[in-house]
């Protein structure tokens, strides 16, 4: 009886790029193991049914500084990639809400019509990504297909101009754990049906970002978050959740937002249930059509500004302090 031994790559303590060396390595064997150390890596598309593994965030990645564009890994179907350190930068870099080119992992396809070309079921866990000048995390483009899901758990994604990047046309994507901190924007979710769980959004200038404010796309929103958090955006006077021309609802539930305002525009079926939520804070809804507070705890009743909206509701609504029942005055119902 024989065991097979994976690979296991070590670190060159220089500045070599080890692109193609794991590229072989997948290729190969279908496992990769990297040990400890530094790695420089770019525009590393792994094969289907493979598995990248490091040794936690001791084994770092790094996408060379020079390059004005890229990723260090693209993820296709059926890959798995865990325990490693995805850096774009030594540095702590300046984010920007123009998000650059520069990634850490993608999960994407030319053509979202096209089913044969379509990645599916993409695996990354215990991952750290820092310091991009793009997505930490970028879909773009996977399609509407239910299996063309990538799936991200145990999570932390820091200084990037986009902790998550979900572009227009990629769908049900399944975030669980994850830590988005200190980015421009903690997530852009401009696709539809993606979920995400006990996701921490916090410290971003902007901490969760629906966008369809130009009808970019037919499909979008109609997913939920649940258990997330939503504190301290914009240095405690940023936004927490802004949602613009959302026309298929979005549900959050059991969630935190503190020092973060909520803005929403021209959209309609936003539910907000069994909130737990700061003081004083500014809830801002202009047109669109339904939109609902409901079982919810505030510390202060919230400064509430409605515009061209009739149909925006407070229901089971609270102080925690008082136990105060809070309503919309007249001044704020349609102003």
């Amino acid at each position: 009886m024989t065991t097979k031994v994976f690979p296991f790559l070590t670190t060159t303590n220089d500045t070599t790029d080890r692109t193609n060396e794991i590229l072989s390595i997948l290729q190969t064997d279908g496992v990769c193991h990297l040990g400890a150390g530094d790695f420089y890596v770019h525009n590393l598309i792994m094969p289907e049914n493979t598995t990248l593994i490091g040794s936690g965030a001791c084994t770092r990645l790094f996408l060379p500084e020079e390059l004005e564009e890229g990723f260090i890994i693209e993820i296709k179907t059926r890959c798995t990639v865990k325990d490693l350190f995805l850096k774009g930068s030594n540095d702590w870099i300046k984010t920007s809400e123009t998000v650059g080119r520069r990634h850490g992992f993608l999960f994407q396809s030319p053509d979202p019509m096209d089913d044969s070309i379509i990645p599916n079921f993409g695996t990354i866990d215990n991952c750290h990504i820092s310091g991009f000048q793009g997505g930490g995390i970028t879909c773009n483009g996977t399609g509407y297909s239910i299996t063309a899901s990538l799936n991200v758990s145990n999570c932390w994604i820091t200084n990037c101009d986009a902790g998550i990047n979900i572009a227009y046309w990629s769908e049900f994507h399944r975030f669980t754990n994850v830590s988005c901190t200190s980015c421009w924007y903690g997530c852009i979710n401009n696709g539809g049906n993606n979920v995400f769980t006990n996701c921490g959004f916090n410290c971003n200038q902007l901490a969760f970002l629906i966008d369809n404010s130009q009808k970019q796309s037919p499909n979008n929103s109609h997913g939920s978050a649940i258990g997330c958090t939503f504190n301290h955006s914009g240095n405690n006077e940023g936004t927490g959740i802004k949602i613009l021309g959302a026309p298929h609802g979005y549900v959050f539930s059991g969630c935190q937002l503190f020092f973060s305002k909520i803005e929403i525009e021209n959209s309609t079926g936003i539910i907000f249930e069994a909130m737990n939520a700061g003081n004083k804070e500014q809830i801002f809804v202009t047109g669109g059509c339904s939109v609902l507070f409901a079982n919810s705890m505030f510390n202060t009743p919230p400064i509430v500004t409605i515009k061209d909206n009739e149909h925006t509701n407070f229901v089971h609504c609270y102080t925690r302090k008082t136990g105060e029942l809070i309503v919309l005055n007249d001044d704020q119902s349609n102003c």
